[in-house]
């Protein structure tokens, strides 16, 4: 899959001004318009995420909703423990 330019945007902004994000996943089911655009069987498992990265102020720099195909990657979860005390 080709990069494109608002994504290569939106990486470097993520890199340079996000010091804290919140996210949430939530399982949904493809419908019809997204089985097609994502290339699914409508009724396909899919995750959507919300994000939103803010920055060392804790002010909003960039808002993401994003929708994956489910069993198309892993989700890895890291955690430091010192933030759970």
């Amino acid at each position: 899959m080709k990069r494109t330019f608002g994504a290569a945007v939106g990486a470097v902004l993520f890199i340079l001004f996000s010091s804290h994000l919140a996210l949430r996943l939530t399982p949904k089911v493809a419908d019809a318009a997204l089985a097609a655009v994502l290339e699914v069987p409508e009724g396909a498992p899919l995750l959507h995420i919300d994000q939103t990265d803010r920055d060392a102020r804790g002010r909003p720099v960039m808002l993401s909703a994003e929708w994956h195909v489910a069993d198309a990657f892993a989700l890895v979860v890291n955690r430091r423990a010192e933030r759970f005390r």
